[in-house]
């Protein structure tokens, strides 16, 4: 018996980019892949920041925190308005504040869970600065 040849060529593959891209991301080649994360961190402040940094101060007056711990926690959020008012945004001291932020309310006994009042405007917040997930 004679063996039998395959009749197709072997295929190779071009994953050069040809001409201009226009992209957030790109991947290319095989079992390539590519993320953005979303955010508004390189053009200045975002245009929900006052909206989100009300919501949140006021979600954290209902906690009823100490005084102390409740002065240290509005020293915060206020450092994150004058962060995401600056231009451009300077995403490590933001996300420097926000770990701040997250520690003084952990400090306090706040649970920050996706059931808290709290989770999406944190969330929010840290994808101005580029964090991915806060907590």
């Amino acid at each position: 018996m004679s063996k039998v040849k395959p009749s197709h060529k072997k295929r190779s593959a071009n994953y050069g980019i040809i001409g201009p891209v226009n992209a957030k991301a790109v991947a290319v080649g095989a079992r390539s892949s590519a993320s953005v994360t979303e955010g508004s961190y390189n053009s200045g402040m975002p245009q929900d920041a006052d909206v989100t940094l009300a919501r949140l101060e006021a979600q954290i007056e209902r906690l009823k925190l100490p005084s102390d711990s409740a002065k240290m926690v509005k020293g915060d959020i206020d450092r994150l308005r004058a962060a995401a008012h600056r231009k451009p945004m300077r995403h490590s001291s933001g996300s420097k504040i926000l770990a701040g932020l997250i520690s003084k309310l952990r400090a306090a006994g706040v649970l920050l869970n996706a059931a808290t009042a709290l989770h999406d405007p944190l969330v929010r917040i840290a994808s101005w600065f580029g964090v991915q997930q806060p907590f």
